[in-house]
């Protein structure tokens, strides 16, 4: 009788212990959630966009179109700089010629690789190669975000019509990349802090639930992020909130927090 008792009373410690852990899961998934859609309040609020936070909103909008992420942008379109006519002419869901492109947009830094990528141009073993040799280098401006810039041009052109003869390519770079990232000391910028938490969950990385907590418990009370770790001296910004967003919706998608 006594071993009967003993045998329920652990099947019951089994089953609310079990319990527990299903209630902590449900409360930490609504957190998420609810960041996630005071995340997009803030995008909601603000004026208009720059041509970098177009680039990370067309990553979003792939990886979650029905929070409609593109039509945010498109919505402020109008108010965007005039230099940058590939985001114009997307936005616009017109053709782009890449020769159409001003002297400005072609030197900015990464600008080319982006304007490929969002019009499905040049996608190849070639430009998929160049892509995994875009190694961090500080010495160059903005240079240590080589790494991540890789990653979000490639989901780019995962979302093209062709990727798929391109995936076993594609896949290699990602993980090439995300080991490079992984091995970085963290970032004291938090702005680059958040692209890597965004690219490593493109890459299929999950998140552990520090990370999680580091990006929710830096949300400010109007729902964007700032580029700064110092919440007193911040001011929140469309990049650092969409690549936040980025993060958690990869975070949930990509399933179970790491410990």
């Amino acid at each position: 009788m006594n071993k009967e008792f003993i045998v329920i009373g652990i099947g019951l410690a089994i089953l609310l212990f079990a319990g527990f852990g299903v209630h902590a899961q449900l409360v930490a998934n609504e957190q998420l959630q609810n960041a996630i859609n005071h995340g997009i309040i803030f995008l909601d609020a603000q004026e208009n966009y720059d041509a970098t936070d177009v680039a990370v909103l067309a990553v979003l909008d792939g990886i979650a179109s029905s929070y409609q992420f593109k039509q945010k942008a498109v919505q402020r379109e109008p108010l965007l700089d005039e230099n940058h006519t590939f985001c114009h002419k997307w936005l616009r869901n017109e053709s782009v010629n890449l020769n159409e492109l001003t002297p400005f947009e072609v030197e900015l830094k990464y600008n080319l690789a982006y304007a490929k990528a969002l019009t499905c141009s040049d996608l190849s073993n070639e430009s998929i190669q160049l892509l995994s040799n875009l190694h961090d280098n500080p010495s160059e401006a903005f240079g240590n975000y080589n790494d991540e810039h890789a990653i979000l041009i490639l989901q780019l052109y995962q979302q093209c019509p062709t990727a798929s003869s391109f995936a076993t390519e594609i896949s290699s770079v990602f993980n090439q990349k995300k080991q490079e990232i992984l091995l970085q000391a963290a970032s004291t910028s938090f702005d680059e802090q958040l692209e890597r938490y965004c690219v490593l969950g493109l890459a299929g990385q999950q998140l552990s639930q520090a990370q999680v907590n580091e990006i929710l418990s830096s949300q400010q009370v109007d729902g964007g992020w700032s580029t700064d770790y110092d919440l007193s001296r911040s001011t929140t910004y469309v990049h650092p909130t969409a690549l936040a967003l980025c993060a958690l919706i990869k975070s949930q998608q990509n399933g179970g927090l790491l410990p």
